[in-house]
């Protein structure tokens, strides 16, 4: 036997618990040939079962194999074990509890004509290569905190026979795991079974790897599944679903379990309804969700396709339902169904790393939102969603309906539909890319707090029946009612050669910063239509460039109250009506015109600023049923304007215009500008508050105006000359300017209003006190006793020049500083100089500036001086969750660091900790370092408040929760060994293990070829591998 070498891995196991075990000479048994058990057979918890290669073991209808001692089965893979009937269906083998660590071990068994193949309760035994033909009720059935080692597990075929009369559903399952169970699994292939392939349920868990299950179809009393996860967590990987109604049903039923699968690596076709479903049976916990799934690296597709048992029934390739997940890594494509559907999720769900290909229902019947690629609805914000890519879905690509999200880089491509189709959604999302749908690239209807940023939109449109609905970008009705935070924000959005731009339908509180529009197919850039609006709001572009080389009108607001600002547009022509419920303007702006120039109409107020208008071939541009103001224009390439319908415009500090053309007797143009004023003393100083009158000679009423501090101003605009249909030009006006300070003034004689004027005002003033600019502190400012206090008035200024004196006193401590020695700048409380300390209370400061004739200015201050509380600053270890709770050792101590605390008059402090089953902890000074504590309480659970005080104010506190656990032993091992041969002797030691809670330690020792090979109490033993002397050869 020493000649031959294999490996032995041992995995040692400690626990804090007692568990007695018994230990009672075993008697072994040797089964070869066939054995026949028409009653069954048990095996006996001090019997060893060991079973030669070849053997065919029989049992009777209903009977099985009961183990309770050691039970080996030791077929070969071309010579197996044979579990059959003598008649009608056996019920497998069994391993009850008292087998749990005595080794059984199973390879190369074949079950035949089974109601079940293996079950198990509180068991342990290693099952390899095991083969299970068509069993009725399930082929590996695990209950009772069950947890064996499966490898190459096949099940071909199941629940067929009972198939219609089984008054359970509960058959035609593959390998049940259920009651707390939790089994190593590598390698499954199951076929042909009725239910289920795997079904896993009860707080139960384990690793499953390498499956490969397919034709999991037609049971119609249960949700017929590749693999059923309720109340578990487990993880599956590396594995593969085909063919199946469901691929993998994950549902969350019980309270007081915890749902949440991990699945990595897995593919899955070909279901009939859904890939993957993740869901809450109790639907009505919509605001309670947990993630109850985690996805990684997973592929569904052809859901509900041609190669599904049952074409067109496809409801998704993975679908959440009042439920949450997180999912990195997901593939799906080919579906008949949307790709991925979500339904009343929430902030519990995270999608990364998605993409989905020739998604979405094929049926002429299907709605909108089986059509899509990714379809989320009801999303309570904020789900978040990044990386998510369509392409090619047979409808929109992206549907949001109603909820919110927020993510990156979401793109949506050759879609049948809409690109990224928004309803009733509020996402923030940055970096959108919608190229080559057949409607509109991104679609925002009946939104609002909606922030789009960094979109890019091309070629989309070619299919939409009209130009609004073939646009780059498409808001309707978002907003349609002006609040605070709601705005709709598209914010460096590009449109490239889309069908049209943007097209904005009924439509406030839209914001459009930094946009840019090239080449549409039809010309349109921006087509806006507020007609069905029945509240105020606007419209903001704010940052526009667009380039159209089309003849179509390349503009078009029809009904749109607006705000645009720095819009650079170059095209055909601008047509811009109001709908007149609000002000609108337009600012710093270029429109450069090729065919018509620019049309506004039914404006009741539209102000517009520094605009440049490039008309061709001198087109006017055209104002029709309007009241504008149009300030700082210029006109390229013509010189008038066309009035219609009763306009006035008041054209102000403008190109020079002939004489515009009108239709109506109404039409009113005037010529405005604007009066710069500066008032000055003889020294050139501006005159703070002086008063300045303006008197006409006609066009408008005179003008008085006091001056701001600085002296000068820029007033109007004041009307030069007016033109009407019935009288052509009117005379220019004139204008004399009269100022004025303290009864002394000026008048600067008279002049004409035909250009924007400069007008400075000097008055000979005799010598006036000075004016005093007190920079700090500020007024009713609050200082720490004793910190550091700035007075400023350095910006006092005299107009005549004369040398300045300052004093400072205090209501409290008296003259601060006096005209003898008085400075406009020193420090109170500076630690570098101790001659000036203020006291504490509320000080009235006040200020006297004199010049050297006497005259003063006095201004005052209050500033007030307390003992402020300290400064906290707290950071621990172990670290505090934020739901502020400190995870900590039983035995532990818990570091508080005080390190940043400290005092802003620099008092002495004392720090302590309070703790809620009543221990009042003091810290030993200084408080602002590290300090370890101990804590004892009589709970599990307590509060910890630390407080800090500086002997003058109330503490300040900061309290958090402790959750005290108990801790893992500390294993000590040492394994020796005598020698290579499995005759030799193995020593395990335990020496110097110990639990930190002083709890008893119960040692579990494992190998991965024959199971638990010993369970013992205390702190050392030595185990003797002899015992194992077939079964284990050392290397």
């Amino acid at each position: 036997m020493s000649g031959r070498g294999i490996s032995l891995i041992v995995t040692i196991l400690v626990l804090s618990v007692l568990s007695p075990l018994g230990s009672p000479q075993a008697s072994t048994s040797v089964w070869s040939g066939v054995v026949s058990f028409p009653d069954g057979v048990t095996i006996e918890s001090n019997e060893v079962v060991q079973v030669s290669p070849g053997t065919e073991i029989r049992l009777g209808d209903g009977k099985s194999v009961d183990v309770k001692g050691r039970f080996t089965i030791l077929g070969h893979s071309d010579d197996p074990v044979i579990l059959n009937s003598i008649d009608g269906k056996h019920n497998g083998i069994r391993f009850l509890e008292d087998s749990r660590g005595l080794g059984s071990y199973v390879s190369n068994l074949e079950i035949q004509d089974n109601s079940y193949g293996i079950s198990m309760w509180n068991s342990d035994p290693t099952l390899r290569n095991i083969t299970i033909f068509n069993p009725d009720f399930v082929g590996v059935d695990l209950f009772s905190g069950s947890n064996p080692a499966i490898d190459n597990l096949t099940i071909e075929g199941g629940g067929q026979d009972v198939h219609g009369i089984s008054n359970t559903w509960r058959y035609g399952i593959g390998l049940s795991v259920g009651s707390g169970s939790s089994p190593i699994l590598d390698g499954l292939s199951a076929s042909g079974l009725i239910t289920r392939a795997v079904n896993v349920w009860g707080g139960s868990g384990g690793l499953f790897s390498n499956m490969s299950i397919t034709n999991i179809s037609g049971a119609t009393i249960a949700v017929s599944t590749g693999i059923w996860i309720e109340d578990s967590v487990i993880l599956i990987k590396d594995s593969r679903l085909n063919y199946s109604d469901n691929g993998v049903y994950v549902r969350h039923i019980s309270e007081g379990f915890t749902t949440r699968p991990t699945l990595e690596n897995i593919t899955i076709s070909n279901s009939k309804y859904r890939g993957i479903m993740v869901e809450q049976y109790n639907r009505s916990k919509w605001n309670e969700l947990s993630v109850n799934a985690i996805i990684r690296n997973t592929t569904v597709s052809g859901t509900g396709g041609p190669l599904a048992q049952t074409s067109g029934l496809g409801l998704a390739g993975l679908e959440l339902n009042t439920s949450g997940a997180v999912i990195n890594g997901l593939n799906l494509q080919g579906n008949h169904a949307p790709g991925l559907k979500a339904y009343m999720i929430d902030g519990s769900s995270k999608f990364q790393n998605v993409t989905s290909r020739s998604d979405g229902s094929r049926s002429i019947s299907s709605n909108l939102a089986d059509t899509s690629g990714i379809y989320l609805r009801s999303a309570n914000w904020p789900v978040k969603l990044h990386d998510i890519s369509v392409y090619d879905s047979i409808g929109s690509g992206i549907l949001l309906w109603k909820g919110g999200a927020t993510g990156t880089n979401w793109t949506a491509e050759n879609s049948g539909g809409v690109g990224i189709d928004i309803r009733e959604f509020h996402p923030e999302v940055i970096g959108v890319k919608s190229v080559m749908n057949q409607l509109v690239g991104i679609q925002v209807i009946d939104s609002s707090n909606v922030r789009i940023e960094h979109a890019n939109t091309s070629f989309n449109g070619q299919g939409a029946s009209s130009d609004q609905s073939g646009a780059g970008f498409l808001f309707l009705r978002s907003n349609d009612v002006v609040s605070s935070g709601k705005d709709v924000m598209c914010l460096e959005c590009r449109s490239t050669e889309d069908r049209s731009g943007f097209s904005i339908i009924d439509s406030i509180d839209l914001q459009l910063k930094n946009i840019s529009v090239f080449d549409p197919s039809s010309g349109k850039a921006i087509l806006a239509d507020g007609t069905g609006l029945q509240r105020p709001g606007y419209v903001e572009i704010l940052g526009a460039e667009i380039r159209s080389n089309h003849t179509a009108p390349v503009i078009s607001l029809q009904s749109i109250d607006g705000r645009l600002r720095d819009v650079d547009f170059s095209g055909a022509s601008f047509e811009w009506s109001a709908n007149g419920l609000v002000p609108s303007s337009i600012q710093d702006s270029t429109l450069d015109l090729s065919s018509n120039c620019t049309v506004f109409s039914n404006f009741l107020d539209l102000r517009g600023t520094n605009v440049s208008f490039g008309c061709q071939n001198g087109n006017p541009i055209e104002f029709t049923s309007s009241n504008i103001t149009m300030v700082d224009a210029s006109i390229v390439g013509g010189s008038t304007l066309s009035l219609s319908s009763g306009s006035n415009v008041n054209w102000v500090s403008s190109t020079n215009l002939s004489s515009p053309l009108s239709d109506d007797p109404d039409d009113k143009l005037m010529i405005s500008w604007f009066i710069d004023v500066e008032v000055t003393n003889q020294n050139g100083f501006g005159i703070p508050f002086a008063t300045v009158g303006l008197s006409f000679d006609g066009l408008q009423e005179n003008s008085t105006t006091t001056l701001p501090y600085s002296g000068t101003s820029r007033l109007g605009p004041f009307t030069g000359k007016v033109w009407t249909p019935s009288d052509g030009w009117s005379q220019t006006t004139n204008v004399l300017t009269n100022c004025s300070y303290i009864g002394y003034e000026v008048s600067m004689g008279q002049v004409q209003l035909n250009d924007d004027l400069d007008i400075t005002c000097s008055i000979d003033l005799p010598n006036q006190a000075p004016f005093i600019v007190w920079e700090t502190p500020l007024p009713n400012s609050v200082y720490g006793s004793s910190e550091r206090i700035v007075f400023n008035a350095t910006d006092s200024w005299d107009m005549d020049y004369d040398s300045l004196s300052f004093s400072w006193v205090s209501s409290i401590d008296g003259t601060l500083s006096s005209p003898s020695g008085g400075t406009p700048f020193f420090i109170a409380n500076d630690p570098l100089n101790s001659s000036l300390f203020l006291s504490d209370g509320e000080h009235t400061i006040e200020l006297t500036v004199c010049d050297s004739t006497g005259r003063c200015s006095t201004m005052e201050r209050i500033v007030t001086l307390l003992n402020l509380p300290p400064l906290m600053s707290v950071a621990t270890l172990p670290e505090i969750s934020p739901f502020g709770v400190m995870s900590l050792g039983m035995t532990a101590n818990a570091t508080v660091d005080l390190s940043g605390t400290l005092d802003p008059e620099n008092d002495s402090l004392e720090c302590w900790v309070l703790t809620s089953y009543g221990d009042n902890i003091s810290l030993e000074p200084p408080c602002n370092r590290p300090h370890q504590v101990v804590f004892t309480p009589q709970e599990d659970t307590f509060t910890v408040t630390i407080e800090v005080s500086d002997g003058t104010n109330q503490p300040v506190s900061w309290a958090f929760t402790i959750d005290h656990y108990n801790q893992l032993p500390v294993i000590n091992y040492e394994i020796i060994r005598s020698g290579p041969s499995s005759d030799d002797m193995m020593l395990i030691s335990f020496l110097g293990t110990e639990d930190p809670e002083g709890d008893g330690l119960y040692f579990s020792i494992y190998s991965d070829i024959h199971g638990m090979i010993s369970q013992v109490e205390g702190l050392a033993k030595a185990l003797d591998l002899d015992y194992f002397h077939e079964k284990v050869e050392l290397n």
